[in-house]
């Protein structure tokens, strides 16, 4: 009789034993999961490498784009959404402020420099724009250029010397912004290929304007941006679903596979 009671005794404990346990149990998984640092949460976003840049205000990363009408966002649906600087932004998950100046027709040459051959008039250079002007007042950390395409005129027409004038005036560009107190990195990203239908004009694009922007960055010490690359056989097989008819300025899909070309660039794999 004595032995059953024991028994009973240690089936007993070992019942309220486990019961314990069960309940301590249930009470862990009712705890709201720990964060992993500080209260954030554990979705954490795609690094960048621009994530390792300090920003110069100490709050968030500036980045600007400087280009003509193919930064701007010419002929999207709506540039303040759909140009590929505001892509872009949306790629990056507004972790930066990302501020375009880009300005339709501006061409990279003085409009003053005698191998330019449009008119001293004009006003097309970009140190002559708001937007010139309101870019060196931002206080960017960082600084995107995209121009060039608007000079081909003037370098076609004298391949010697207009080439050295938008070589010359590519780095005074990068060597201006790069002495702003507060930007730490320069990048220049290599113009789009456009279907254009002039032969001439293409196979310049294709070749001479990469090369004299590509040499002109190496020398200013920037970095380059090979968004030409990215893009190039994408966008000629398939001109009519990433150009306007125009064919000279992306259309809403165009201007987002620039956007991830660029964004593409920064990510850390």
């Amino acid at each position: 009789m004595k032995k059953i009671i024991k028994k009973l005794i240690i089936l007993l404990s070992m019942m309220l034993l486990l019961t314990a346990c069960s309940a301590e149990k249930q009470d862990e998984n009712k705890k709201p999961a720990k964060n992993n640092e500080g209260g954030k949460s554990n979705n954490t976003m795609v690094k960048l490498s621009l994530d390792d840049i300090k920003p110069y205000d100490g709050k968030k990363l500036r980045v600007i784009f400087i280009g003509d009408s193919i930064t701007y966002g010419h002929l999207s649906t709506d540039p303040s959404a759909n140009s590929y600087p505001s892509v872009f932004n949306q790629l990056t998950e507004d972790r930066y402020e990302v501020a375009n100046f880009g300005k339709s027709a501006a061409c990279t040459i003085s409009n003053t420099n005698p191998y330019n051959v449009y008119s001293k008039k004009d006003t097309r250079y970009y140190r002559l724009t708001d937007e010139y002007i309101n870019s060196l007042d931002f206080e960017a950390d960082v600084v995107i250029f995209m121009l060039g395409v608007n000079d081909t005129s003037t370098v076609m027409a004298d391949r010697v010397n207009g080439g050295q004038a938008l070589h010359d005036a590519y780095i005074s560009f990068i060597e201006e912004y790069k002495a702003l107190p507060s930007v730490s990195k320069i990048y220049v990203a290599l113009p789009i290929c456009t279907p254009t239908t002039d032969e001439e004009i293409k196979k310049f694009r294709d070749g001479e304007l990469q090369q004299i922007i590509r040499e002109a960055a190496v020398e200013a010490g920037a970095e380059i941006i090979d968004v030409y690359s990215y893009v190039r056989e994408e966008f000629l097989n398939n001109y009519y679903k990433y150009f306007n008819s125009d064919h000279l300025h992306p259309n809403d899909e165009g201007y987002k596979y620039i956007a991830q070309a660029i964004y593409d660039y920064f990510l850390v794999k």
